[in-house]
C-alpha cells in the first residue's frame, strides 16, 4: 500500500546539548536539544508525513482516517520512537503501568527500550533500586541520599535494555541511543540533582505518585544484552507492547514482509535506503499493510519494530 516517511521533531531538554544542531539539523537554535522524536502520534508532539499522498498530515490523522493501513486494534497509535543524546545525567524517574496511568493520568503507561548507538567510556545508566520498603526510599529522597539506593550499570555501544513500567531508571551522560516506547509522556521524577530547569527554576518532582507505582523490594531486574556480532538478524525484545529486531544491512538486503501488519523501520546508521528512499540516522518510516517486500541498501543497522497490541 505505502511506506510513510516521517519528519522528526526536536525537543529541548536541560540535559541536552548541541549534538542535533551539529549533526542532524543545522537550522536548530542554540538551545540544548536532547531528543529527536522520529515517530509520534502523541499530543505533546505529532510527526508529519514527509511525502506522498498524505504529505503534511499528522501520523495520528492517518491512523484514525485510514485504519486499513495499520490493521491495528489500538484506539490510538500505540508506539513512539526517539533518538536521544545526553550531555548530562537525566533525572531518576519511573513510569506507571497502564492501569495506574489510565486511572490517574488518562494516558497509556510507559514501557520502553533502549538500543545504544554510542557511549563515552565509563558511561552508566540507573536500572533498578535496592530499597527494601517504600518508607526507606522516601526517606532517602527526602534526605538527598536517593543515589545510595540505585543500581548502576555500565553501558557500551550495541547494548540493549528493556525497561518495563514501574522500573526506577535514568540515563547517564555521554550516551546516544534509540528509544522505542509506548505512546505516553508520563514520567514521575524522583530525584533531579537539585538542578534548575530551562526556566531557571527547579523542575517539579513527583515523589508521591512515583512511590505508588514502584515495587518494594524490586521484583524484576532488567538485563542488558550486547549485540556487537555478525548475526544478520537478532531479536532484541518481544514484550507485551512491541517486538524489536535488529537487522544488519551489508549492501543490499531483501526481506519478505507480512502484509497483514504494519512495521516501523528506524535507521541506526546514516543513509540506509528503504525501498529506494534514504533513511538517515534516527529517522523512522512506517511500512503499512499490504507491502510484501522490503529492500534495504547501504551499510549499517536498522531496527524493525512491530506492535504487539
Amino acid at each position: 500500500m505505502a511506506i510513510l516517511f516521517l519528519t522528526p521533531l526536536f525537543k529541548q531538554r536541560i540535559w541536552g546539548g548541541s549534538y542535533f544542531k551539529d549533526n542532524i539539523n543545522p537550522n536548530l537554535d542554540d538551545q540544548p536539544y536532547g531528543e529527536m522524536w522520529s515517530l509520534s502520534a502523541h499530543k505533546e508532539g505529532e510527526t508529519l508525513i514527509e511525502s506522498g499522498e498524505f504529505q503534511g498530515k499528522t501520523l495520528n490523522d492517518i491512523f484514525l482516517s485510514h485504519p486499513e493501513l495499520f490493521n491495528s486494534g489500538a484506539k490510538e497509535f500505540p508506539l513512539m520512537v526517539k533518538l536521544i543524546e545526553t550531555e548530562d545525567d537525566l533525572s531518576v524517574q519511573v513510569h506507571p503501568d497502564d492501569e495506574f496511568a489510565s486511572r490517574i493520568e488518562h494516558q497509556l503507561g510507559k514501557t520502553e527500550c533502549w538500543y545504544f548507538l554510542d557511549a563515552l567510556p565509563n558511561a552508566k545508566i540507573v536500572l533498578g533500586h535496592n530499597a527494601k520498603t517504600k518508607d526507606e526510599m522516601a526517606k532517602a529522597i527526602e534526605e538527598g541520599k536517593c543515589e545510595d539506593y540505585l543500581s548502576y550499570q555500565s553501558i557500551k555501544p550495541k547494548d540493549f535494555a528493556l525497561i518495563i513500567s514501574k522500573t526506577v531508571h535514568a540515563l547517564g551522560k555521554g550516551l546516544l541511543l534509540l528509544e522505542i516506547q509506548q505512546s505516553s509522556d508520563v514520567t514521575y521524577r524522583l530525584y533531579d540533582y537539585n538542578r534548575l530547569g530551562l526556566d531557571g527554576k527547579k523542575r517539579p518532582l513527583h515523589v508521591e505518585k512515583g512511590l505508588q507505582v514502584i515495587d518494594f523490594p524490586q521484583k524484576e531486574w532488567p538485563q542488558i544484552t550486547n549485540h556487537n556480532n555478525d548475526l544478520p538478524v537478532q531479536e532484541l525484545t518481544s514484550c507485551d507492547y512491541f517486538k524489536v529486531d535488529l537487522l544488519k544491512v551489508n549492501g543490499k538486503t531483501i526481506c519478505d514482509n507480512n502484509p497483514d501488519q504494519f512495521l516501523i523501520i528506524t535507521s541506526a546508521s546514516n543513509n540506509i535506503k528503504v525501498n529506494g528512499t534514504i533513511l538517515s540516522l534516527g529517522k523512522s518510516c512506517i511500512v503499512t499493510c499490504g507491502e510484501t517486500k522490503l529492500e534495504f541498501e547501504g551499510y549499517g543497522e536498522v531496527l524493525i519494530t512491530s506492535s504487539n497490541e
